[in-house]
């Protein structure tokens, strides 16, 4: 009997009873059910893990009695057919893909003593095998591949580092892979590849490796040269009409809206604003559809300047009137870890995969990929809401007008500076997290860390209890759950992190929570509550 349990507010986590022996059998057997599950559901997006399948809806927060109808549908989908699925397992091979790599990793010594082997020797045990694409996820384009030598299958690193470089080649348990994009992780790094460009957006399909796609690794004897980082453009090409220009401060401002529905399953995030709840305020206190792309401005004060008149609105404060060439400060708040400048009409970048919301991650979506610099032009487009309701859209006699000054501030709104309260779900299917591991997280206070971002909120805090090494294959995850690592840290995922994560998850903060603490500053504190 197939288990199908709540994961969070907007997704069913299942578990198959007869999924096979190995991982390679147990890869044909979820992808096959995922298909079925995919078609019976087509409103829903599914992502295949390692053990487990995760439907999730695209609709917001739902109900108690949703989920368990849905619960018990999934249930009755994949129960009947997960015996049949696992008979018929698929015996073709998927194409064959040729990555060279020079093998200089950071942590290659390290697996060599872990393995009791020479360097010599783990590159040979690493190189010499045919791999299988067995579950996507962790970055858009990244494939977990299996198995690697039993001797290689050194587990994750006990704390994840905040950034990995683009094309390295990592192995952690018994899996092994390539980063496509520079990013966090807590992979044991072996060398660097020659990128074969994993993930285009461009390209259909984007990613390259496709489950149960084959790799081999060729060693290479000479070093590879850097390639040089492309010219960035400060100008969007767009921008010949009403525009915004970014005059300084941003450091970490990007364009978001609600980010990409429906592509969990290709192994590529939903993204979007880390505060949905604020992004939705700013769009409608000047008029825009529900999904117009808005400036985030996490940690930082931005100055930008009109060309042309503009309509705009922070945080969802009454809008105001900026005339051609007056400047508008957006000014750090000590109680808001981010902010949202909406302009009538929204920001006007290109769709990419169905959205403008900038993917750091991948580099791709909003201006270039990239967060702003000063100098950046950002074009505003016409996604303006039409009123279903017979209310007239804010006219100019409920404007107020901003001088042409660089201090042309609006006050800072946000919550109090009380504790945050986050409501949170257990998580099901999690065998290294016991009963002990729920009641620490639950136990006192913990602080949003200064080294969070938008992949992630690290919190600061007493260690949670847990068992066993990370050395199971990844397993679904999404925005709000909660991770908890090796050497017991907790991290909140945000809208940038993977379809797919190795951590185990202790539970699933709910939409509402997620926003508020998508909003909160570093040093906030905070506590869990069981929902």
């Amino acid at each position: 009997m197939s288990a199908a349990h709540a994961f969070g507010d907007r997704a069913i986590l299942v578990a198959p009873e007869v999924l096979g022996e190995s991982y390679g059998e147990r890869a044909r057997t979820l992808a096959g059910l995922g298909r079925v599950v995919a078609a019976e559901l087509p409103e829903a997006d599914v992502v295949v893990g390692g053990t487990t399948l995760l439907v999730v809806w695209n609709d917001g927060g739902l109900d108690a009695s949703t989920l368990t109808a849905h619960a018990a549908r999934l249930e009755a989908i994949v129960a009947p057919r997960a015996q049949g699925v696992s008979e018929r397992r698929a015996a073709t091979e998927g194409a064959l893909h040729q990555i060279a790599v020079f093998y200089d990793g950071a942590d290659l010594a390290a697996v060599a003593v872990f393995a009791g082997l020479s360097i010599d020797a783990v590159v040979a045990l690493h190189s010499e095998q045919t791999y299988t694409a067995l579950v996507a996820g962790f970055l858009p384009g990244f494939a977990y591949l299996g198995e690697v030598d039993p001797r290689l299958a050194k587990p994750r690193l006990a704390t994840p580092r905040v950034r990995v470089p683009a094309g390295s080649v990592g192995v952690a348990g018994s899996m092994t892979g390539v980063y496509p994009f520079a990013s966090p992780g807590g992979w044991n790094l072996l060398g660097r590849a020659i990128e074969p460009r994993l993930f285009d957006p461009t390209r259909t399909p984007a990613r390259r490796i496709a489950p149960m796609d084959r790799v081999r690794f060729v060693p290479l004897e000479v070093a590879p040269v850097p390639a040089s980082e492309p010219t960035r453009a400060t100008q969007h090409a767009g921008a010949a009409g009403a525009a915004l220009r970014v005059v300084s401060g941003g450091a970490l401002a990007t364009v978001q809206d609600r980010g990409r529905a429906g592509r969990l399953g290709e192994g590529i995030p939903r993204g979007g604003a880390l505060d949905l709840e604020t992004l939705a305020l700013a769009n409608a206190a000047v008029d825009n559809a529900n999904d117009a792309a808005a400036i985030e401005i996490p940690r930082g004060a931005l100055v930008v300047e009109a060309c042309g008149a503009l309509v705009v609105s922070v945080d969802g404060a009454p809008p105001t009137r900026l005339a051609n060439g007056a400047r508008l400060e957006i000014p750090t708040s000590p109680r808001r870890g981010v902010r949202y400048l909406a302009v009538r009409g929204g920001v006007d970048v290109p769709i990419v995969l169905g959205s403008r919301a900038t993917l750091l991650v991948a580099g791709l979506g909003g201006l270039e990929g990239r967060r702003l610099c000063p100098g950046d032009v950002l074009a505003i487009g016409g996604d303006v809401a039409s009123r279903s309701d017979g209310r007239a859209m804010n006219g100019d006699a409920s404007l107020r007008v901003a001088p042409r000054a660089d201090d042309a501030s609006v006050d800072p709104r946000g919550d109090d500076d009380a504790p945050l309260t986050l409501s949170i779900r257990r998580a099901p299917f999690n065998p290294d997290l016991g009963d002990a591991s729920w009641e620490a997280l639950l136990q006192g206070e913990r602080r949003v860390s200064n080294r969070s971002d938008r992949v992630g909120t690290r919190l600061d805090g007493p260690r949670i209890p847990r068992h066993a090494q990370d050395v199971a294959l990844p397993e679904p995850v999404l925005p709000g759950a909660v991770q908890i690592t090796t050497d017991g840290g907790v991290v909140v995922l945000g809208p940038d992190a993977a379809v797919t994560g190795g951590y185990p998850i202790a539970g699933v903060l709910e939409g509402a929570s997620l926003a508020r603490l998508g909003r909160a500053a570093p040093g906030r504190t905070l506590r869990f509550v069981s929902r």
